[in-house]
């Protein structure tokens, strides 16, 4: 598999009614958050990467609002064309029109996003929403780095052009607040899970949230990427 790549992607673009149909119950919806530079596109990135059968989709007003693996029986919000992507350019509207499309397939569900980050409230409601509407397994993975290391990671990825730290610095910190807060909530009873990812590595990182994921659905919800590693 392809774990790392510069590499511009395009896909079919389909519209949302030739989504595949089928029951989603106990299917994974995955909220990924973090800072810019923290790695939270890398899952989707990894499936964009290695499936040649991806494809996007479109939604009511014709533009593209997520995409689909269905060689591994994944969907995402957004696109992963390139090493940033995701929910990052899409409104809120788009954003759940787009999951509601995606929760009514059989496959697991991948968002993330700077906005779905920084708003508290509205995204921990679309966790317990899912969870209780669709009986899918909602997993918010907290990617739990440095502030040092996102920076680090953003300037090597821009080439070292010049950022408004301090901006990064107010979602790192937000995030923080937030997600202590939500632990706060599931330690009370709410049906979501919440996991700290903090692996060194890239690869070593997308196995140890391919493991969570795992533990959270009951299933290997990503069989290839093991068979890779072990190569």
């Amino acid at each position: 598999m392809i774990f790392n790549s510069t590499e511009k992607r395009k896909w079919p673009i389909r519209p949302w009614t030739d989504l595949p149909t089928g029951d989603g119950t106990g299917k994974l919806f995955v909220n990924c958050v973090g800072p810019n530079g923290s790695g939270k596109s890398r899952w989707g990135r990894l499936l964009a990467l290695n499936d040649p059968n991806a494809y996007t989709f479109t939604g009511e007003e014709g533009r593209v609002i997520g995409s689909v693996y269905p060689t591994f029986g994944w969907g995402s919000v957004g696109r992963y064309q390139t090493q940033c992507g995701g929910a990052d350019n899409l409104e809120k509207a788009t954003i759940m029109e787009s999951l509601y499309r995606l929760c009514q397939t059989p496959l697991h569900i991948y968002l993330d996003g700077i906005m779905v980050t920084d708003v508290r409230e509205t995204y921990w409601e679309v966790c317990l929403g899912i969870e209780k509407n669709f009986a899918r397994k909602a997993l918010i993975i907290v990617m739990d780095y440095p502030l040092s290391t996102c920076l680090e990671r953003i300037y090597a990825r821009n080439g070292g052009k010049k950022i408004r730290e301090d901006k990064v610095e107010l979602k790192y910190n937000n995030l923080q607040k937030n997600s202590r807060l939500w632990e706060t909530r599931i330690a009370a009873g709410a049906p979501v899970r919440l996991f700290r990812e903090r692996s060194e590595g890239i690869e070593e990182m997308l196995l140890s949230m391919r493991s969570v994921m795992n533990e959270t659905v009951g299933e290997d919800v990503l069989p290839a990427l093991s068979e890779a590693v072990a190569v």
